[in-house]
């Protein structure tokens, strides 16, 4: 019988058995990659838009974008098609995409007939079994030939022979995928449930993901990202597969909600970061008020995928929730979705939806947690938009609650740890929650990074880096977990280093985030190379941005650098603050000025209002260069005293720059 051949940059493939070579050697793909190799290839060099793709090489009712996706990155990369970038591009040579097209194939495409081939090599699909009308095949002996006794005898030894090393060979088959589904358990990342074929509800959505991280979170020996960590792939392009190595995790959990007023449908794939395959997958339908039991499912199939050998303790953890009502839940949801943003609406209007989640289920543990990260975040450093008595005491009260309700709740403990250190002083009970927060869940990457704020406070630089670093091998797309090593390399004086990662930082994934160039700022400063210092404070300034800490440093820098009378301006303007502008200043920010101004006396003066007003930032001045020059004076060693700090092993003598 005659065969057709689709011929293309030196690559052939025979459709009716899906063998694909390239040359004499073969090329090893999967069923749908080969199928959507094909559909393209008889379009050629026409594009196949998406939605054809989906109907003609799935059949099903509901695929989405993110399966053809991941096909066809499996495709080019079988194909070696790998791409080149072109600025913010990707180029490929042989899988093309045209923007609301859909996908083509690249260079020219021929169509020729030959005469089958003995050595054809099918791709991923077995061989169709002979039918019972198959003639006998040449030199086989009919069934009608009589047969020696002797001869029956090696046949069934033989036979037997072959039947014992097929079995043996699926044994160390089995054993050796049951021993690589074991090496897969050690590290998942769940990634953003997204709605499908309707509107977006991010609360929902961050809701559902969260809840089955913290549930998956409870097993021993594997480690779970957090949902800051995957956050940034939300609503990307990148497949499962791209993003599993990119977070340096085995398996990826991705899943698509389609939701109605009466009833959820929730589709979920364990993809493979390696192979870019399934694990698993599997649809679930509940009615849309049980949506509690949808999470326990999905949790529970997706930990016994993970880890069949669950202990009894786990199996109840997976199940355990944190509040049985459905409005608190909500609440909750949308509580945590506007803490994220980081902003002053954001954390003004998370504390009403916390609260309405407190009033829903005064036993929330984790809802008071939500309350006090609010409280906290809008009283201390950057985001200081209160007066620290003005928030601190309510965050107190809250995370207090949350203990009493779950003391077991490694957040909890995190949040105290972070109230006891900036707000209260109190070194003791700082470092007892922050070592109990970790123990509790190490993968909790905000435990470690207010510890090594902890251990830089306390004189421990090279144990600050190691744990800043423990953070970063957590998260890799953090923000803020990113920009904490150049401040702890700050205050370190370990200069140049601050110097060498900001500068890659900035330029790449902490372009537009303001602390990054703070942190960069100080480093430049000590290195006196200050128009670069004055370019990344002023880089940190936003017009919207309600924080006068930028402004401030920019100030300190104009005044180091002899640039007194900008200097000057800035102090006036933070002294008498806009409050629509800056709703809150902060006495240190007026004391950074003074001191740059080398103004000894009045710098001491508003460190000790900082110190009245409870200020967080007083708990690092000990090793803040800025206030090198004051270290001898007796008031500020009494200062340091006083907000419980040790004195700094460096003077401004012994200052360094390495």
């Amino acid at each position: 019988m005659v065969r057709k051949l689709y011929k293309f940059d030196q690559i052939t493939l025979e459709p009716q058995t899906r063998s694909l070579k390239r040359g004499l050697e073969n090329i090893d793909l999967a069923y749908l990659p080969a199928t959507i190799l094909e559909i393209l290839l008889k379009a050629a060099p026409d594009p196949v838009n998406k939605e054809d793709l989906k109907r003609l090489a799935w059949d099903l009712p509901y695929v989405d974008d993110t399966n053809l996706r991941s096909a066809i990155a499996e495709l080019r990369s079988a194909l070696g098609d790998h791409g080149k970038k072109r600025g913010t591009k990707t180029e490929f040579a042989i899988i093309g995409t045209r923007k609301k097209l859909g996908y083509y194939i690249i260079p020219a495409v021929s169509v020729v007939e030959d005469e089958p081939a003995s050595d054809v090599h099918a791709v991923n699909t077995p061989p169709e079994p002979p039918s019972d009308d198959e003639a006998v095949q040449p030199n086989e002996v009919s069934v009608q030939t009589p047969i020696p006794a002797a001869r029956k005898r090696l046949k069934l030894v033989a036979g037997l022979a072959i039947a014992s090393v097929c079995l043996l060979l699926v044994a160390l088959y089995l054993k050796g995928f049951s021993s690589r589904g074991a090496s897969l358990t050690k590290s998942v990342a769940v990634l953003n449930f997204q709605t499908m074929g309707g509107e977006s509800d991010l609360a929902f959505e961050e809701g559902m993901t969260e809840a089955i991280i913290v549930r998956l979170k409870r097993i021993k020996q594997v480690r779970v990202l957090p949902l800051v960590a995957v956050r940034p792939y939300r609503g990307g392009t990148k497949v499962p597969q791209v993003v599993g190595r990119e977070l340096k995790v085995d398996a990826v959990l991705e899943g698509h909600i389609e939701k109605t007023v009466d009833k959820t449908r929730v589709t979920v794939h364990l993809v493979d970061s390696q192979s870019g395959s399934d694990l698993w997958s599997e649809v679930f339908d509940e009615p849309t008020s049980h949506r509690f039991e949808i999470e326990d499912n999905i949790a529970t199939r997706v930990a016994q995928k993970i880890k069949p050998s669950l202990t009894g303790q786990e199996k109840i953890l997976l199940s355990k929730h944190d509040t049985e009502n459905e409005d608190a839940r909500r609440f909750y949801d949308l509580g945590r979705a506007a803490w994220s943003t980081r902003t002053t609406a954001g954390l003004t209007q998370s504390i009403k939806y916390f609260e309405q989640a407190i009033t829903a289920d005064p036993n929330y543990a984790r809802a008071y947690v939500g309350l006090a990260d609010s409280y906290a975040q809008r009283s201390s450093f950057g985001f200081a938009v209160n007066a620290p008595r003005a928030g601190m005491p309510k965050a107190r009260q809250a995370i207090d609650k949350a203990l009493a309700i779950d003391s077991e709740l490694a957040e909890a403990h995190a949040t105290a740890g972070f109230i006891a250190f900036v707000y209260d002083w109190d070194l003791t009970a700082a470092q007892q929650h922050f070592q109990r927060a970790i123990e509790l869940d190490p993968s909790y990457h905000t435990s470690h990074q207010w510890y090594a704020h902890y251990l830089i406070a306390s004189g421990k630089p090279d144990e600050a880096l190691d744990e800043i670093r423990r953070a970063q091998g957590i998260v890799q797309n953090v923000p803020i977990i990113s920009a904490t090593e150049i401040w702890i390399l700050y205050y370190a004086r370990r200069y140049d280093e601050a110097i060498e990662i900001g500068r890659s930082q900035v330029s790449d994934k902490l372009q537009n985030f303001g602390p990054a160039h703070v942190f960069l700022g100080f480093a430049y400063e000590e290195k006196k190379m200050y128009k670069e210092a004055i370019s990344e404070f002023q880089k940190s300034i936003k017009p919207d941005d309600l924080q006068a800490v930028p402004l401030a440093c920019l100030g300190h820098a104009y005044a180091v650098s002899g640039q007194r009378d900008k200097a000057q301006a800035i102090l006036q303007e933070l002294k008498n603050p806009d409050t629509e502008k800056y709703p809150f200043v902060s006495a240190f920010l007026i004391a950074v000025i003074y001191i740059g101004l080398g103004d000894k006396e009045n710098a001491m003066f508003w460190l000790e209002k900082a110190e009245a007003e409870k200020s967080g930032w007083l708990v690092e001045l000990n090793v803040d260069p800025r206030f090198d020059p004051l270290h001898a004076e007796p008031r500020f060693q009494a200062l340091l005293n006083r907000v419980k700090q040790p004195k700094s092993p460096q003077s401004s003598e012994a200052k360094t720059t390495h």
